[in-house]
């Protein structure tokens, strides 16, 4: 789970200017097919007022979590694991999926010696973090469309032997708010895409602003400023929604509007921003 764990941890689990870091190394070094220097590195996060001794004690912190290698004195790539998890799971960070009513369900059912405790934990905040509802503390439950997500999680971290897998459908007597609710804490998720939408609300005026007063250079430096942090606020919120049908949703769900706003920004600001981080990167 190390792996993942970085790319999709939440907003209070990681130091800010390492969640940078992760997300340069995610959006970049996979554009440049090669290692990153670490002085390319720091350059770049400068612009974020990230000092030098805390991007390199979060690329040590990355090498040992198997997230980086090393591949020359002073340079890192991913590494092969880091790359395979962002190629199957960056469609839910730009597309989440929404189930639909008559969608299946994947219910995941564990029993645990009491002397495999570190399984359990496992099994409990990789559930978690990938978005499943508890049902009790042994019985976990997601739309069907995050079954192969699962698969991998069980099988990267040897929990197969712990597990059962059931497909199912709802039948009745009726979708209850309480149910859902019980299950998923989605007064939570809820806030956390309206804080999403309240800090960068305004960066499109923003924008709109800079692009009549700045040269073409520094206004890629200037997307590459809005859009680091604003992606990397980002990027853990699908993983913490479901992706519930939107029957059983509240009718206003800030889900909606935060990921227009997302793509909204992501379209305005991707662009130059890597223009930028590849120039730099490539010095």
């Amino acid at each position: 789970m190390q792996v993942a764990d970085e790319f999709i941890a939440g907003r209070g689990s990681q130091t800010t200017h390492h969640r940078f870091v992760v997300t340069i190394f995610g959006l970049y070094a996979r554009d440049l097919g090669k290692s990153i220097a670490v002085g390319g590195l720091i350059d770049l996060l400068q612009e974020l007022a990230v000092d030098s001794s805390s991007a390199r004690s979060s690329v040590s912190r990355l090498k040992k979590k198997g997230v980086l290698v090393q591949t020359a004195k002073g340079r890192y790539a991913l590494s092969a694991e880091a790359n395979e998890h962002l190629g199957r799971r960056n469609d839910r960070i730009y597309t989440p999926r929404h189930a639909e009513n008559d969608d299946e369900w994947l219910m995941v059912v564990y029993t645990v010696p009491e002397d495999s405790r570190q399984a359990r934990h496992l099994l409990r905040t990789g559930l978690q973090k990938m978005g499943f509802g508890s049902v009790n503390p042994g019985v976990w439950i997601a739309p069907l469309h995050l079954a192969e997500e699962a698969n991998d999680y069980f099988e990267a971290n040897d929990l197969t032997q712990y597990i059962e897998t059931f497909t199912s459908r709802y039948n009745g007597p009726s979708q209850s708010d309480a149910m859902i609710g019980g299950w998923w804490d989605l007064d939570e998720i809820e806030l956390r895409y309206a804080q999403f939408e309240r800090l960068h609300a305004g960066i499109q005026v923003h924008w709109n602003e800079l692009v009549t007063s700045l040269s073409q250079p520094d206004l890629e430096a200037a997307a590459f400023k809005l859009y680091i942090p604003m992606f990397t606020y980002w990027r853990a919120l699908p993983f913490q929604d479901p992706g519930l049908p939107k029957s059983v949703l509240p009718r206003n769900w800030s889900g909606y509007s935060a990921h227009r706003l997302f793509t909204d920004l992501n379209t305005l600001l991707s662009e130059g921003a890597r223009a930028y981080a590849l120039r730099v990167l490539a010095q």
